[in-house]
């Protein structure tokens, strides 16, 4: 073993050395290249771009600077720009001894390239304005450094390995020792053709390696999507390499068409929806999280003016705050105080009376430029550390958080035995309006709600005006030190106002927006389906796996409840069929229709669904007569599980058998066809004038009325 490990160590340390040899010779000839080839034998090549038109700037959902250009000439010529090769910029310019090119002192990388459109990170440091105000910009092809330095490492490392399964995986390769095998029975694909089943096994049986090689059109990408299907029964994840963006294309798109979730990363050659619906750009971007990260780091990449112009810091604070930067066309500044970012984590999401009261705190590093001659405040204070908090309530829980504020502050002066103290009420001056936020119904409010606090509290405090915050009245904590005047060491702020700046909303108890609006995929025929539906921000699926045999029902839904999971949403699965015909696909009742109970004891205990639709007799579209609903099989179902129930094709249904139904156990009901009837009936009933928006008011009122009735049903007892 030792002498195959010397040899295999000693092959890859002669590969290492010719890697390093054709490195430094490609670096010399890149740098040959491109002191003498002309611009124009560049662009004929397909490795530069040139003029170039900058679309815009952005940041990406990897939080990436990128750069957006388009070519305007020469948009015939084939290009060699792809996904992760490197580029620079340049700018062509006139000299006194003709055109010559100034490269621009960064690199950046190809994130994107489709015909005349390219997109391109950047460092976060990169001229961008410059990029945008440059004429005769223009991109080329770089030299690739970083392929090289990722060879060098991987090399490396694998040099290094000991007593490891790399070290076993280069050894193996560097020797004769025949590869191991597994053994069982091999497994039958008649969809495949017999050189291509026995690959298939082989790659199986494969206990570290297997090599799957023919011509042209033999099949290989079909052998190898096989093979990865069949060993996602037994494994939890795959991961698959190739050598190009296109093969990567095939081996997804191939992966996807069996209900493989796919999670595909680097720049796809074909750019359609299916395609982008499983790059990880697509899928980062479909997290639940992802709106409310994407605005963190906004707040904290854009500390702009505008942000302290909405909390009116900048017009009542600015001379105290650092002179705002110009940058790229935005004016940025550090950050004085802490009220408008928390305002800005609050407004992240919605809020119910249920969340509240949230409680903002840190440890924050703010910054203030406070003149020379300042005697107050923070002293002159540059950077500093500032314990800070926000505390959102309702109305009703203002008096307790007060309280608990208050308690806490004399409970840390206890700690520090600060028992030299005085509380002052701080009040606006009314006829001040340049100082004070101009509203004087919220002033009175806030310093009425604030007085009557201290007051039940039973703390003694003065008043004082003129002292308040610009943005509303405030308890403050003065102590007297050993030498000099008062301090403020701590304050209690009521705040009405900034909320009010920043819309922060909460729905109450007696709110119009209780119910939110759930969006829900009905009969989902595929994984590709739900993904795109979770994309597109629905929060609840359905994968209709019943037209599927039982055990691809199962594994669908396993599929798309693990997506699904990941997203926040709830999933809906189907067993036995629904009569009718919906989205094209028919049943009729001289098939089995009704559900197997047996079906649903084995169905459940393998996945694990939000809700199971059930059939027992019920059809999609409109009933001929009165429907025949099997009740028994119904009661049976429910026996034998609690996953809640769901009854497709309810319209036409009388409301006794839906109320029989709920009572047994159904919570949910479709009505889709009463839904769109009604719709119809209403625009008819109000068509009697001629008047269209009449028409779609009636409309509405009369689907409204008719989604209440079925409402109804659940509610009666």
């Amino acid at each position: 073993m030792n002498n195959i490990q010397s040899s295999s160590v000693q092959a890859l340390r002669q590969q290492r050395l010719l890697l390093e040899i054709e490195y430094n010779s490609e670096k010399e000839a890149f740098r040959r290249q491109t002191e003498t080839t002309g611009l124009a034998r560049k662009v004929k090549r397909g490795d530069a771009w040139h003029p170039l038109r900058f679309v815009r700037s952005y940041y990406n959902s990897l939080n990436q600077l990128s750069v957006e250009v388009v070519r305007t000439a020469d948009t015939d010529i084939e290009h060699n720009f792809e996904f992760g090769r490197p580029v620079c910029f340049f700018r062509m310019s006139e000299a006194a001894e003709g055109k010559s090119i100034r490269y621009f002192n960064f690199t950046g990388t190809v994130s994107y390239a489709d015909g005349d459109r390219l997109v391109v990170t950047v460092p976060d440091n990169a001229p961008v304005a410059e990029l945008q105000a440059t004429e005769g910009l223009g991109v080329q092809l770089f030299f690739d450094e970083t392929s090289y330095r990722l060879m060098f490492e991987a090399l490396d490392r694998v040099i290094g390995a000991r007593d490891n399964r790399l070290a076993y995986l280069r050894d193996l390769f560097y020797s004769g020792v025949p590869a191991a095998e597994l053994s069982f029975a091999p497994i039958s694909f008649p969809w495949l053709n017999r050189a291509q089943q026995e690959a298939v096994n082989k790659v199986l049986r494969a206990k570290d390696v297997a090599i799957v090689h023919g011509p042209p059109g033999t099949g290989k990408t079909t052998t190898l999507v096989e093979a990865i299907y069949e060993t996602l029964r037994r494994e939890s994840q795959v991961l698959v390499c190739a050598q190009s963006n296109m093969a990567v294309d095939w081996i997804s798109e191939r992966l996807v068409d069996r209900g493989i979730s796919v999670l595909r990363i680097g720049n796809p050659t074909k750019v359609n929806d299916k395609m982008l619906s499983f790059t990880y750009e697509r899928r980062f971007e479909a997290h639940p999280d992802y709106p409310q990260l994407w605005s963190i780091r906004q707040a904290i990449r854009k500390l702009r003016v505008n942000l302290y112009k909405t909390s009116g810091h900048w017009d009542h604070y600015r001379e105290n705050m650092f002179p705002a930067m110009e940058m790229e066309g935005e004016s940025y500044v550090l950050r004085p105080m802490n009220c408008p970012h928390h305002m800005m984590i609050y407004a992240n999401r919605p809020h119910s009376y249920r969340d509240l009261p949230m409680r903002i705190g840190e440890i924050a590093h703010d910054f203030r430029y406070e003149s020379s001659g300042t005697l107050k405040g923070i002293e002159r204070g540059r950077h500093f550390c500032q314990n800070d908090a926000h505390l959102f309530c309702t109305p009703e829980q203002i008096k307790s958080e007060v309280a608990d504020v208050c308690n806490l502050i004399f409970e840390v002066y206890k700690d520090f035995n600060i028992t030299d103290y005085r509380c002052v009420l701080s009040l606006r001056d009314p006829a001040d309006k340049k100082k004070y936020h101009d509203d004087d119904a919220m002033w009175n409010h806030a310093e009425q709600a604030l007085r009557e606090v201290l007051t039940e509290l039973g703390i003694h405090f003065t008043e004082e005006i003129g002292e308040a915050a610009f943005y509303g009245p405030k308890l403050d904590v003065n102590v007297k030190p050993a030498v000099g005047a008062e301090y403020t060491l701590s304050t209690c702020q009521l705040d009405f106002c900034l909320p009010a700046k920043f819309h922060l909303t909460y729905v109450d108890k007696d709110g119009s927006e209780k119910t939110p609006v759930v969006l829900h995929l009905d009969h989902g025929q595929s994984v590709e389906q739900v993904v795109k539906a979770l994309c597109a921000g629905f929060t609840s699926v359905m994968i209709d796996g019943s037209k599927l045999s039982f055990e691809d029902n199962i594994a669908v839904t396993q599929e798309v409840v693990r997506i699904a999971n990941a997203a926040g949403a709830s999933v809906e699965a189907e067993l036995g069929a629904i009569l009718g015909s919906e989205d094209n696909i028919s049943h009729d009742d001289s098939k089995p229709f009704l559900v197997r109970v047996q079906d649903v004891i084995d169905f459940t205990a393998a996945v694990k669904v939000d809700a199971l639709a059930v059939g027992i007799g019920n059809a999609h579209g409109l009933y001929k007569g009165r429907p025949n609903l099997d009740f028994q099989r119904l009661q049976e179902v429910r026996d034998v599980t609690d996953v809640p129930l769901v009854l497709h094709g309810g319209s036409g249904i009388p409301d006794d058998m839906i109320q029989t139904a709920i009572e047994i156990g159904i919570r949910k009901i479709n009505v889709a066809t009463e839904i769109r009837m009604a719709y119809v009936e209403g625009l008819l009933s109000g068509s009697a004038n001629g008047d269209y928006y009449e028409m779609v008011k009636a409309g509405k009122a009369s689907v409204k009325a008719r989604a209440k009735s079925k409402i109804d049903l659940f509610l009666r007892k």
